[in-house]
């Protein structure tokens, strides 16, 4: 997730808006790069039931209404 210049995310918020939608956000995962004044996050979030965590395109569209969101990458992963 890249936020806009100035916003300050908070782990706090993201790890509960991860936990509304099926995700927990791997413990440990979590890098964060600035640059330009913009904060940008990257992190693995797990599901925590396949069958009831949101989808991809579900959380895209969620992702453009976020404040403070300005970019963000999506894809799944398997382990």
């Amino acid at each position: 997730l890249r936020f806009r210049q100035g916003f300050a995310p908070r782990d706090d918020s993201l790890r509960a808006l991860a936990l509304e939608r099926g995700y927990e956000i791997a413990r440990g995962s979590i890098a964060i790069g600035f640059d330009g004044g913009r904060s940008e996050w990257r992190f693995v979030a797990v599901a925590l039931d396949r069958n009831r965590a949101a989808p991809l395109p579900e959380l895209a569209r969620e992702l453009t209404q976020f404040e403070g969101v300005e970019n963000f990458s999506l894809s799944h992963a398997r382990n």
